[in-house]
């Protein structure tokens, strides 16, 4: 074992970007052994292989959690979980979906080392919003899809998500509840009510011949009450409207790895 494990330190020591195999000896009990490569990388050593398994007394493999050590692509990285300040242009009214822009707010560096400048401030975002709110709702979805450089030069950003400046989901705004339309909605229906009740004859259980007059009387009534009913039921299905003002902070939330060329130059 020791020997073994002498080999696999002399073979990690080569040179940066190498890579070198050991063979881990076995040992006692539930334990296997397997063949390992490793990749030498800035951070570390990273497994590029299989990795020895010793489960313990009584163990399963479904308690182990099998996983391996991936080194970063480039050093010109922003990796998934990142952010990106930035401030909306224009503002949104979830009346209509649409399109709404943002600047960003604070250059962004590489994820690795934070030396590298990858996305300058004054970029502008491309996105998009839904207009599907619910009742109690006070959230918007809004999506992001492009980002421009100063240079005009562009990135898609495949519908990246945006959070408010506490990293919550979705943008908040001010919600109109349209209380006006549904307190006018409850008074038409009611005088719409009174107004069909007033059309038809008082008969006091008595049944009789009505007139012409009458009857054109009541079914004009009639029909009112139902129109009535009709329009303040499409005031009362008006779904609330959010109202978020330009100048809004916001952080596009980096949902998969960005791999940039290189260092951000304005030419």
């Amino acid at each position: 074992g020791a020997a073994g494990g002498a080999a696999g330190a002399g073979g990690s020591g080569g040179a940066g970007g190498g890579a070198s195999a050991t063979t881990a000896a076995g040992r006692g009990g539930a334990g296997h052994t397997q063949s390992t490569a490793y990749l030498d990388g800035p951070s570390g050593q990273y497994a590029v292989q299989g990795a020895n398994i010793n489960l313990p007394e009584g163990g399963s493999p479904k308690d182990i959690l099998q996983a391996q050590r991936f080194a970063p692509v480039s050093k010109f990285e922003i990796v998934a979980s990142s952010i990106i300040p930035a401030s909306l242009i224009t503002g949104i009214d979830s009346t209509l979906p649409g399109l709404v822009s943002a600047l960003v707010r604070e250059d962004v560096y590489d994820s690795h080392t934070g030396k590298y400048l990858l996305i300058p401030r004054g970029s502008r975002l491309v996105g998009v919003y839904d207009n599907q709110v619910q009742y109690g709702q006070s959230r918007l979805l809004v999506a992001w899809q492009r980002l421009i450089f100063p240079d005009t030069t562009s990135i898609d950003l495949l519908n990246m998500p945006g959070n408010d400046s506490g990293g919550y989901a979705g943008f908040g705004g001010n919600v109109d509840n349209h209380f006006g339309l549904i307190f006018n909605a409850v008074l038409l229906t009611s005088a719409f009510a009174v107004g069909a009740e007033l059309a038809s004859p008082q008969t006091g259980g008595i049944t009789y011949n009505q007139s012409t007059g009458q009857l054109v009387t009541q079914s004009v009534g009639s029909n009112i009450a139902q129109t009535g009913t009709n329009i303040v039921n499409k005031d009362l299905s008006i779904p609330p409207t959010i109202h978020i003002a330009p100048g809004y902070p916001f952080f596009v939330f980096v949902d998969r790895d960005i791999v940039l060329p290189g260092v951000y130059h304005n030419q």
